[in-house]
């Protein structure tokens, strides 16, 4: 008798799943951008997410046979710190200061920046094809941002490349230790402690002296910030929505995804997400899609081709992969 039922591949699954939620992450991120402080934002939603990661890092550990060592958690101090405290700042300050749809297109052209800053530091070849990914990213954020009659918050765009450089650096940093740790492991210890080094300097910036040198050197984001008050009735499902599913939910699935499929199968997500996530921008904030933006995303789509489709169609060749029946 035949038992055989229609299958889904496990990777794309994962790799529906992830786009689904990441396309979310600006939108939400935006309607309660004014109930919190950018760092308070990140701090709390790591946090959350890092503590909801733990328990699959743990097993994921176990399962492999690795034990942590004391150079390994001086290592995830430096990646919490690119990631969470320095980029993922610069990056809820971006989306604050500039429409949800914009935030989420650019960003999407991050895993180009990723293999040129890999080029410059590990010494990885950069192709032809990881070249023209990066002009047409280019050219898509010239489109966007317009330099000749540009009505975007010139600050908001420096905060976003600021964002998207060190997440590169973040990246490159942490492919070291995704072979022996696992990419579930690298990336649920860095946000965790990224985001317990930003409590501390949420805490300290509660200390009056400090509070004052922070505010005297530019750091005002950090000194006298609430820790938890702004969480209410109102913005708790988005508050929940951002701190579950895209922080810890959102993350797993991704991660899930490279170990299912690959890193270029799952870079998937940043070709999906820049049409997904400024659909659902104007839908639930009411933002416009201008002729600028879709021609920006086109452009964006035509780089993610470039730098996804050679290793995509490799891994394809190979014909590998998990079944969910």
């Amino acid at each position: 008798m035949n038992t055989n039922k229609l299958s889904i591949p496990k990777g794309m699954l994962y790799i529906l799943l992830t786009t689904l939620i990441f396309s979310t992450m600006e939108v939400a991120q935006k309607m309660v951008a004014e109930d919190f402080s950018p760092t308070q934002i990140t701090m709390l939603r790591f946090l959350i997410g890092g503590i909801l990661l733990l328990p699959f890092v743990i097993r994921s550990l176990k399962k492999k046979h690795v034990h942590l060592k004391m150079a390994d958690l001086r290592h995830f101090v430096i990646l919490g710190l690119f990631c969470v405290v320095v980029s993922m700042s610069f990056y809820q300050l971006s989306v604050e200061r500039m429409p949800a749809s914009v935030v989420s297109v650019i960003f999407s052209g991050n895993p180009v920046v990723v293999s040129v800053t890999a080029c410059l530091i590990l010494r990885q070849p950069l192709t032809k094809t990881n070249i023209s990914a990066l002009l047409f990213d280019i050219l898509g954020i010239l489109i966007i941002v317009n330099p000749f009659d540009t009505k975007l918050d010139p600050l908001g765009v420096v905060f976003l490349l600021i964002a998207i450089l060190t997440f590169s650096l973040y990246s490159v940093m942490g492919k070291k230790y995704v072979g022996p740790l696992g990419s579930l492991t690298v990336t649920g210890l860095s946000l965790l402690i990224g985001a317990l080094e930003m409590l501390l300097l949420l805490l300290i910036g509660h200390i009056p002296p400090l509070a004052t040198l922070f505010s005297g050197i530019g750091l005002s984001l950090f000194a006298n910030v609430p820790l938890f008050s702004g969480i209410h009735a109102d913005n708790l499902a988005a508050f929940l929505w951002i701190s579950v599913v895209v922080s810890a939910a959102g993350y797993y699935f991704y991660m899930k995804a490279i170990e299912e499929t690959s890193p270029h199968e799952a870079s998937l997500v940043f070709f999906f997400k820049p049409v997904l996530a400024p659909l659902l921008a104007m839908w639930l904030l009411q933002e416009q899609i201008t002729l600028n933006m879709v021609i920006a995303i086109c452009c964006f789509l035509i780089g993610a081709l470039f730098d996804i489709l050679p290793g995509l169609l490799h891994h394809r060749r190979k014909g590998k992969y998990t079944v969910l029946r």
